[in-house]
């Protein structure tokens, strides 16, 4: 696998959308919560681990396909 370093502005404004509801979106969602940086997460099956983590911190989550707008 290759890592590509990423830099990005967030705030309350412009929340950042993680798609997956697995164990590695729960860890991405969890490193961006600990910035303090607002989420969305839409999966086509959510684990119970993201539901709670996105209850705790007030982030939107919605169970479905992820369509590009």
């Amino acid at each position: 696998m290759t890592y590509l370093p990423l830099f990005l502005k967030a705030d309350d404004d412009h929340p950042v959308l993680v798609v997956g509801g697995g164990e590695i979106a729960c860890a991405k969602t969890e490193a961006l919560a600990s910035v303090g940086v607002r989420v969305d997460v839409v999966a086509k099956e959510l684990g119970e681990a993201i539901i709670d983590m996105c209850d705790d911190h007030g982030f939107s989550y919605e169970q479905g396909e992820y369509e590009l707008r």
